[in-house]
């Protein structure tokens, strides 16, 4: 079992949890709790050639090319066959992240990472949450997503919408339905907002918001590095919704070689793992009416849980 995740964070009068200093820069982590993300220079000219490098040794069973495998036509690496691939892409993330990490997030720790490709014609996502990682749900989870090439709206940019972080108490699982499933189409229409992102530059955000790409419609293969970031010392789980009682979500340890191991079907049943505690389901749908409004005050819906007027001021830790 991982150990216990340490305090990252301080309290109030009130006992609320003061936020913690996600980010090393002040402004980073201001327009990170305003936003759910950030944009920033991450890899210098070296390091790109080094992941372009690397990338050219890489093989995957399926070539890259997944466009005609039913479930999902995109290429991600936990969900293909070779696990010497899985390795080499997790190798390969520790070399190139893990040095620059410390000057960026200096609290959190590579997870696991994925390769994702969109041939042309193929890879429109589902507007989606990312998965909760970690046993506590209020603990901050974070993706870096670094585009290989400059990406245009043409070839299936990323997507977010701005400030949908940590709105509902939603534990996002592969078996379980989240809360906006029933507005996808009014997101898209008129709150994801795609992200300039440069070769280089890197965008950072909560695992708790909400995010899109449409498919490539290019003409060359569109390919990112995910990496999968956790607060150090914290204790990674695998959620699973109780067989026997929707009302519950079942825990199970996952340490880091889970993701070099296991396939994507661990989540939709009763994995053969540790189990580390049963906790309350409070998933719900909500209504568009609803998330509407709680994204328009999303600042006081946070500040329930955290206090966000003062990040400068947070106790050292």
């Amino acid at each position: 079992m991982s150990t216990p995740q340490p305090s990252t964070a301080g309290h109030d009068h009130l006992g609320r949890i003061i936020p913690p200093k996600v980010f090393a820069s002040a402004e980073d982590n201001r327009a990170f709790w305003r936003d759910g993300y950030v944009v920033t220079d991450l890899l210098d000219d070296d390091a790109v050639a080094l992941l372009l490098e690397r990338f050219a040794t890489l093989e995957p069973s399926d070539g890259f090319d997944a466009s005609e495998r039913p479930s999902s036509d995109y290429h991600c690496t936990f969900l293909d066959d070779s696990l010497e691939y899985r390795r080499a892409v997790d190798a390969m993330t520790h070399e190139l992240i893990d040095p620059v990490l410390e000057a960026v997030c200096p609290d959190f720790q590579v997870l696991t990472s994925n390769i994702y490709v969109k041939q042309p014609g193929h890879g429109n996502f589902e507007v989606h949450l990312n998965w909760i990682t970690v046993d506590d749900p209020m603990a901050i989870t974070l993706t870096i997503w670094i585009p290989f090439d400059r990406y245009t709206p043409e070839t299936g940019v990323i997507h977010v919408v701005p400030g949908s972080h940590k709105l509902f108490p939603d534990a996002a699982t592969a078996a379980a339905t989240q809360y906006f499933a029933g507005f996808h189409q009014e997101l898209i229409d008129h709150h994801l907002v795609p992200l300039d992102v440069r070769v280089g530059q890197a965008v950072i955000f909560d695992d708790t918001l909400i995010h899109w790409s449409p498919g490539n419609h290019g003409v060359e293969p569109r390919i990112a590095l995910q990496v999968e970031i956790v607060p150090r010392g914290s204790t990674t789980a695998v959620w699973v919704p109780d067989p026997e009682d929707e009302r519950w979500f079942v825990l199970y340890d996952m340490d880091r070689t889970f993701w070099l191991e296991q396939d994507k079907t661990v989540f939709y049943s009763q994995p053969d793992l540790p189990v580390l505690k049963r906790v309350p389901n409070h998933n719900r749908a909500v209504s568009y009416a609803e998330f509407v409004d709680r994204l328009e005050h999303g600042d006081r819906v946070r500040s329930r849980s955290y206090v966000l007027d003062d990040l400068d001021g947070a106790p050292e830790r």
